[in-house]
């Protein structure tokens, strides 16, 4: 079968926005169709290729260790802060008010972060699922 220019442009966009080269494309979306009710409309059309869910999968890996990145290193420095605060405390005998609020906000981020990184581990997971 020989594809016209048009249907090889179109070929050659869908592996670039999956970040494959066209004969990997073409590999993975026989390998692995699509049913024709995969996005659950009934009306016959497939919700995104193989391949295509495959490169969402992997996108949206890597934005989870990015944000445990940024994570990881904001933590690093606050805990920095912490121990000079701590220190400060020992010396004076006191903490400020504001010190224990702060630390009470920064538990809640860290918390919101954590569970983000698990919504968006789960997205990657369901993205590939069949």
């Amino acid at each position: 079968m020989v594809l016209s220019d048009e249907e090889f442009a179109l070929v050659q966009r869908f592996a670039d926005e999956a970040g494959m080269t066209v004969p990997w494309y073409l590999v993975q979306a026989a390998v692995n169709p699509v049913p024709a009710s995969s996005n659950g409309s009934g009306d016959g059309k497939p919700w995104l290729s193989w391949p295509k869910r495959v490169a969402i999968r992997g996108e949206l890996i890597s934005a989870t260790g990015s944000l445990d990145a940024v994570r990881l290193e904001q933590l690093t420095k606050a805990c920095g802060n912490l121990n000079q605060i701590a220190h400060a405390a020992n010396v004076t005998g006191t903490v400020a008010e504001d010190v224990l609020e702060t630390n009470a906000e920064l538990r809640e981020l860290v918390e919101d972060l954590r569970e983000r990184a698990e919504r968006i581990e789960e997205y990657a997971r369901e993205v590939t699922r069949r």
